[in-house]
């Protein structure tokens, strides 16, 4: 899934399980290609521009999917290449997945998933997903790496990044339509990581909200709250 600054694209390959052939869904600016035909990801979310990673409790309370799939993460996504790393909770209709590896068989799951600058999208499943928790995308050595982490468990990261990046909290659909699904997320205590003082701030003023099919709840600056539902 690509973040672009205006909307959410999926870059990975959505995969039809049980047929022969996958379909190459290739991220571009503004749509992406699938079979031929452009595509739209359906996105609700907000961005933060600045310092050097995010982090903020992700509950989801529902998500139903006819086809495609939904998700709800955090993400930092080079604005100079096609590089993003996120992490996130994830669920495929049944005969979905993402990347060919995640949500395979209709299962709601914990999952990290790389996007290169070249190169194929690579998703990685972490289990059954809980539906909530402390989400964290973050470059606390200031190296140009994010590692992506649950509630403080580590899981991967992705190096060479430089200062041409953002961040964003939000919930995505992988198909073109805002009908046939449904979907629900509360997303709190929204930080960012800042490098100078070596510690996590809460987000005041974020860009946005983006919303396509989504409904986004305006951000409440006391909680560092909002919510994401369709």
């Amino acid at each position: 899934m690509l973040i672009t600054r205006s909307r959410v694209h999926v870059g990975m390959r959505q995969v039809h399980v049980g047929r022969r052939s996958a379909v190459a869904l290739v991220a571009t600016v503004v749509a992406l290609v699938f079979a031929g035909v452009a595509l739209a990801n359906e996105v609700g979310n907000y961005q933060w521009d600045s310092n050097y990673g995010t982090r903020a409790t992700v509950a989801v309370s529902s998500f139903s999917p006819s086809t495609n799939c939904i998700a709800s993460a955090s993400y930092v996504t080079s604005t100079d290449s096609n590089r993003q790393l996120q992490i996130g909770q994830l669920l495929c209709a049944s005969g979905y997945g993402v990347d060919g590896t995640c949500s395979l068989s209709n299962n709601f799951i914990l999952y990290v998933e790389r996007i290169p600058a070249t190169g194929s999208a690579v998703c990685y499943p972490h289990g059954s997903a809980s539906g909530s928790y402390l989400l964290t995308v973050d470059d606390s050595a200031g190296s140009g790496t994010f590692y992506t982490y649950a509630s403080g468990t580590q899981y991967e990261g992705q190096s060479g990044y430089d200062s041409s990046r953002f961040f964003s909290e939000g919930s995505e659909y992988t198909g073109s339509s805002c009908s046939g699904w449904s979907g629900s997320t509360s997303f709190s205590g929204w930080q960012y990581y800042n490098l100078a003082l070596n510690q996590w701030q809460y987000v005041t003023s974020p860009v946005g909200p983006s919303a396509q099919c989504w409904s986004v709840s305006s951000y409440n600056g006391t909680s560092h709250s909002f919510t994401v539902s369709h």
